[in-house]
């Protein structure tokens, strides 16, 4: 058994020690497999496994640490604590998924920054004259633009909530740039 495994079948059996102790249930090999999985390998890559894990059922609900703590009252109604200092500041606080840039205007805002600062950067010769330009492009930005980087982003959403990916959804994009979403029948036309 290698390193990783053993360190992984030590973790887990403290995991599911303290899920048995709050009424709840982990096999061995849900938590093991979690726990390989957040250190970027699977069990099935792990060429020196030469114990096999104890089959316990695999059908209940709870698959992993981060659901059952997700479960328990005080962390279901726990809000944390960037979200409360912006909302108590009057603002919405919106959590996107990691790696998806496409569904947050704010990146395409940016590309517009870095674009239109780019072609004027050349008149900047010091870092005080480059802050003072930077805060010129943001300003310049109109906000006729800034309002279609949000329709953008929301039919992308659209097109998410359909089913789509990949390279249907970047053709639904493409066909329906003038729309605030994307039809539902619109996969009959691409």
């Amino acid at each position: 058994m290698s390193n990783i495994r053993k360190d992984a079948v030590n973790r887990s059996s403290k995991l599911i020690q303290a899920a048995e102790e709050t009424g709840f249930f982990l096999s061995q090999e849900q938590c093991v497999n979690e726990l390989m999985a957040n250190k970027g390998r699977s069990p099935e890559d792990d060429p020196h496994q030469s114990v096999p894990l104890d089959s316990e059922s695999t059908d209940s609900k709870i698959c992993c640490w981060s659901k059952i703590t997700s479960q328990q009252s005080d962390f279901a109604n726990e809000q944390p604590l960037l979200q409360a200092i912006i909302e108590d500041a009057g603002h919405i606080c919106l959590f996107l998924p990691k790696f998806h840039c496409e569904l947050n205007p704010i990146e395409l805002f940016w590309s517009y920054i870095k674009e239109s600062y780019q072609k004027q950067a050349h008149t900047a010769k010091t870092f005080p004259s480059s802050k003072i330009l930077f805060e010129e492009v943001r300003q310049s930005c109109p906000l006729i633009t800034i309002r279609k980087y949000v329709r953008r982003t929301d039919r992308q959403l659209s097109v998410y909530r359909e089913g789509y990916s990949g390279a249907e959804s970047e053709a639904l994009m493409k066909l329906y740039t003038s729309h605030r979403c994307v039809p539902r029948r619109a996969a009959m036309y691409v």
